[in-house]
């Protein structure tokens, strides 16, 4: 979370993929509920996605929740900040962003 969610793709190519209804995967630190929310927020028909009063409302009961909205258990809670290392994309995840920007060079 506060990642680039598209750090492979040049803006070119990334408003292809969107076209053809492509949507960045959940991150993994994201929970099932709030990427759902995402996704509504993504809808390409603007009249189903959630309103300003409806996301407040959502993210507010997300938030005030007991359960955790954002999984951090998998970093070390000693340090005061959290640093993301740059890195290298995984190579799967390379040949399926190749895929895409071949499919995307093919639609009309």
């Amino acid at each position: 979370m506060g990642g680039v969610p598209y750090p492979t793709f040049t803006n070119p190519e990334l408003c292809g993929l969107l076209k053809t209804g492509y949507r960045m995967e959940r991150p993994d630190m994201c929970s099932d509920e709030v990427y759902e929310l995402m996704c509504e927020c993504w809808n390409e028909d603007p009249a189903t996605r959630p309103s300003f009063s409806q996301l407040i409302d959502r993210v507010e009961v997300i938030m005030t929740r007991d359960v955790p909205y954002c999984d951090v258990s998998k970093h070390d809670e000693s340090s005061p900040y959290y640093n993301v290392p740059a890195k290298a994309v995984e190579s799967s995840e390379q040949e399926r962003n190749n895929n895409l920007r071949e499919q995307s060079r093919q639609s009309p």
